[in-house]
């Protein structure tokens, strides 16, 4: 019997879990686990600054100019 093994039945499969976060792209996660690689991104697509970024307001919408004047159609009939 093997001591020291988390499953004494299978004691050569190793239950730990290798996880790398990315520090560029927030929430990009990669991990390792049994001899395999897999990757996760759950993020909204945005580099990591490490200011706050608030964008500029859009310019205050302009009064609609005032309308020409109109005459009547004539009338043929």
């Amino acid at each position: 019997m093997i001591y020291g093994a988390a499953n004494p039945v299978h004691a050569d499969l190793h239950y730990g879990v290798v996880v790398v976060k990315s520090n560029t792209w927030p929430g990009a996660l990669s991990f390792f686990s049994n001899g395999r690689w897999s990757s996760v991104y759950l993020g909204d697509g945005l580099k990591y600054e490490d200011h706050c970024y608030y964008p500029v307001s859009p310019p205050c919408l302009m009064s609609d100019p005032a309308e020409r004047p109109t005459c009547q159609e004539v009338s043929t009939f």
